[in-house]
């Protein structure tokens, strides 16, 4: 049983233990908790289909990938920024994708975590 799974039985347990009244807890804060389970079930299903082009490529001999992403309008509007980021085999870093699709605050957060993780990083900007 892979973590994801084990993580989802441990969760359903205890909202099992909760609707059967053995934890004293409101129905909207079990189905909140539901919901964010399910969220981050999800993400983790999403992150581990992303590994396998990584995967992939480690079977054909290739051993250091880096993920790459840019942000900006190019030269003739402002600066462009690229990053070239070297992360730990199956490493689960929450709600990482394509930089435009963030909040500035969740871009903040996982510049850290990424930051924190990662084997190695490289940046760029362009002006």
């Amino acid at each position: 049983m892979g973590r994801a799974a084990r993580l989802k039985k441990k969760d359903n347990e205890m909202l099992f233990k909760a609707k059967n009244g053995k934890i004293r807890i409101t129905k909207s804060i079990i189905r909140s908790y539901q919901r964010k389970i399910e969220r981050l079930y999800r993400e983790r299903i999403r992150i581990y289909n992303l590994y396998n082009y990584e995967n992939r490529l480690k079977n054909e001999g290739y051993s250091l990938i880096a993920g790459i992403d840019e942000a900006g309008r190019g030269s003739l509007s402002g600066p462009v920024v690229a990053a070239a980021v070297i992360l730990p085999d199956q490493l689960f870093i929450p709600y990482i994708k394509d930089s435009k699709k963030l909040t500035s605050q969740k871009r903040t957060e996982l510049y850290c975590s990424i930051l924190n993780k990662a084997k190695n990083v490289g940046i760029g900007i362009v002006e």
